[in-house]
């Protein structure tokens, strides 16, 4: 059986560390990356869940999430945001506008009771 493979795209390294590290004894194989753009220009479709910080300094997340559309990507994604859960129910509204919706199927979406972390895929 593969092991099933997760990647944190976040600028903050610590904060990426503790995510990966939690995963490993989850049985995850884990990948992180402090920049969007490095984590596109090394995308090659094999992942499972996909842990992502909306506000990066290079690509934001939004732009990472219509890449992701764009390659028909089937991972589950965990959106992050150090700001309050406000800016992840105006993504949900975006996302669809975007429609990223045609890809991201939203029968798994949901806002966490923690602010800050969203879930769809």
């Amino acid at each position: 059986m593969n092991t099933p493979q997760l990647v944190v795209i976040d600028d903050e390294a610590d904060l990426g560390s503790l995510v990966c590290d939690v995963a490993e004894q989850s049985g995850f194989g884990v990948s992180q990356f402090t920049s969007s753009r490095q984590f596109m220009e090394q995308y090659n479709g094999c992942v499972d869940v996909i842990v992502l910080d909306l506000m990066m300094p290079d690509i934001d997340g939004i732009e990472v999430i219509r890449f992701l559309s764009q390659k028909q990507c089937p991972a589950q994604i965990i959106l992050m945001s150090g700001f309050d859960s406000t800016v992840l129910l105006n993504l949900n509204r975006l996302l669809k506008i975007m429609s990223c919706w045609s890809f991201f199927s939203p029968r798994s979406v949901f806002l966490t009771d923690r602010p800050g972390l969203w879930v769809c895929g």
